[in-house]
């Protein structure tokens, strides 16, 4: 492409006004490239402290966060086994309530059988 080769400035400035214009916009463009760059390289050094921290910021948050949840996690075994053993023993503890229950109903039968048992032999 013709306009983004660089023209002969030397065979341009052999002409006035050229002569004083071109080396004046030759060096403003000059300051340019370097503020350019300047800035370029500022722009990427800023970004590259935001990614820094971004990534420092990230990871602090997935470590509380990975913290919180082993935490739970252990809480949540915890819990479990503690609702599995109290179930299991109200289990035990009602299947002995239910066997004495009907022992003592036995009993009570057994005792209400002889209390309705006539006496021997009754005298007239």
């Amino acid at each position: 492409n013709n306009e983004d080769r660089e023209p002969d400035w030397g065979k341009i400035m052999q002409h006035e006004p050229a002569q004083t214009e071109v080396p004046v916009f030759l060096n403003g463009r000059e300051r340019r490239e370097v503020a350019c760059n300047r800035f370029q390289s500022s722009i990427e050094d800023y970004h590259a402290i935001m990614d820094g921290y971004a990534q420092e910021l990230t990871q602090t948050v997935a470590d509380l966060y990975n913290n919180r949840m082993l935490k739970l996690d252990e809480h949540e075994q915890i819990l479990k086994h503690e609702y599995a053993f109290n179930d299991e023993s109200r289990g035990k503890m009602l299947h002995k309530l239910q066997e004495s229950s009907a022992a003592i109903q036995k009993m009570f039968q057994e005792m209400i059988m002889r209390v309705m048992l006539p006496d021997g032999p009754q005298e007239q």
